[in-house]
């Protein structure tokens, strides 16, 4: 009877995390989802191409420099949307 109770507690939570009309902040990440993901696509062939041309000399470390950076300003700008 006491894990019948908790089970509904727990799923009535995390439906209500995840429901995206009860908490703002879930609703902006899928907005935000599709653009990122295809944004991240065309960076990743662009430095493809790059790499591929020859134009770049170290392309794993590049690459990684890069990715990491944006990840970081990302984070950065969506942390002070939630803020705000």
């Amino acid at each position: 009877m006491l894990f019948t109770n908790i089970e509904k507690i727990v799923t009535e939570v995390v439906i209500n995390i995840f429901d995206k009309n009860s908490n703002p902040l879930i609703s902006k990440v899928y907005e935000l989802q599709t653009i990122l993901v295809t944004s991240i696509t065309i960076y990743i062939m662009y430095k493809a191409y790059l790499i591929w041309a020859g134009k770049i000399q170290d392309p794993v470390r590049d690459v990684i420099w890069d990715l990491g950076t944006k990840a970081v300003i990302i984070n950065l700008k969506l942390y002070k949307r939630i803020l705000s």
